[in-house]
């Protein structure tokens, strides 16, 4: 199986003929398909022989190639990006990734099999640990009294058999929901893992979990997982199946056979990222996500209009000290008007002093991270002096992401 990689907005190449670092016309048809699993388009087609990425990144997998579509951070190396990607899912995503872990992690072809690597390696700890037990109902006919006798199954099956006993008991096994969920993903992975190590790995949990009933993904019951302290250990496990098994596509309409991504929007990857360093740097403070949501306007009848909904924002008590708006595009294009008309809105609606426009740092804007513009709006008489920033943040080196949002946004926001 070949991969190819591109950056975001990246064109691959569709040939009909085998052309190397092309596709067939079939799988670029599977990859723009995805809009049906995604609602919106994860590729297009830009011209009869080319198809383009989008805004997504991760990877795809169409019959016997893999693309692989990396985030447009400053940086030559795909390496080092793929490896940042991956502390970005998993700083999001609650992946308890070592530092150790990574540097091994580096070594995989592409973004599939470092999580399918991470994924295998972490199963075989725990499950030499043991794996999650749980009572389970249970219904049998049995020679012996077991559990409850069910009386209406008792005369409806044993009228004619008196020495036989329809129990309903619960029973501690590892069979359960939980247990299923990885199976489903183990099995999974089989299918779409070409790594060799991997497989062997796949293949060896694969018999470990053989008590464990396999469980077609539609019907797993993610409703009976519950995560608590007594399988903690199992909640990055639990995470990266949740991954695998929630991006997974089939289609079979027209003969096709099923294929797999593991895609990520990164308009709201990087909004989610920037949202968990900022509560990790500002402790002290409560930091919402998505809120708080408040109607912008009000209707004649006195209904609440056009909800606001800020990315993130920073509140001491029933104070909002400031609101950021994470913009996943390269600032040297300039400020969209728009989002400027979007941050005034949201300073006068939640009476904030201080808004951000944050973005992606790139080496075209030709000078340092950090603030790169600041304004004072402009204040009627009866409103307090606010500013507006507008700021980039630098990726390459993501421990250093929470000192530099640290500066941006001042320790002492009020």
């Amino acid at each position: 199986m070949k991969t190819i990689t591109v950056r975001e907005h990246g064109e691959i190449r569709v040939a009909r003929n085998g052309v190397a670092g092309a596709i067939s016309v079939a799988q670029a048809d599977r990859l723009t398909d995805l809009e049906k699993q995604y609602r919106v388009e994860v590729f297009r087609w830009k011209h009869s022989d080319r198809i383009k990425a989008t805004q997504f990144v991760g990877v795809a997998v169409a019959g016997d190639v893999v693309v692989e579509v990396l985030p447009k951070i400053d940086s030559a190396d795909d390496a080092a990006v793929r490896g940042n990607l991956v502390q970005m899912l998993a700083k999001t995503r609650k992946l308890d990734i070592r530092a150790g872990e990574m540097a091994a992690l580096g070594k995989q072809r592409n973004l599939l099999e470092i999580i399918v690597r991470l994924f295998c390696e972490r199963l075989f700890i725990e499950v030499h640990r043991g794996l999650v037990h749980r009572y389970e109902p249970q219904q049998d006919n049995l020679f012996v009294l077991r559990g409850k006798l069910d009386t209406t199954r008792q005369a409806k099956f044993n009228a004619a058999h008196p020495e036989r006993f329809f129990c309903v008991y619960d029973e501690f096994h590892p069979d359960n929901p939980f247990n299923r969920i990885l199976k489903a993903a183990v099995s999974l992975l089989r299918k779409v893992s070409r790594d060799g190590d991997n497989q062997r790995r796949l293949n060896e949990l694969y018999f470990v979990l053989e008590g464990v009933n396999e469980v077609h993904p539609f019907k797993l019951e993610w409703h009976r997982v519950h995560l608590d302290r007594s399988n903690q250990r199992f909640h990055t496990l639990f995470e990266l199946a949740k991954m695998f098994l929630k991006n997974d596509h089939q289609d079979v309409s027209q003969g096709r056979q099923g294929g797999f991504s593991l895609m990520f929007d990164m308009n709201r990857l990087f909004e989610e990222y920037i949202g968990t360093i900022t509560q990790e740097v500002f402790k002290d403070k409560q930091v919402r996500l998505q809120g708080p949501q408040e109607g912008m306007l009000v209707s004649q009848d006195g209904k609440s209009a056009f909800t606001g909904k800020p990315d993130i924002s920073i509140v001491a008590g029933e104070k909002i000290e400031c609101i950021i708006d994470t913009k996943w595009k390269e600032l040297d294009c300039g400020v969209a008007q728009a989002d400027i008309y979007q941050m005034l809105a949201y300073a006068h609606r939640y009476n904030c002093n201080k808004v951000i426009l944050l973005y992606p740092h790139t080496a075209k804007l030709g000078k340092p991270q950090g603030k790169q513009e600041c304004y004072k709006i402009q204040p009627s008489e009866k409103e307090p002096k606010r500013e507006l920033i507008v700021a980039t943040i630098e990726l390459q080196a993501l421990e250093d992401v929470g000192k530099q949002l640290e500066k941006i946004l001042g320790r002492n926001l009020a």
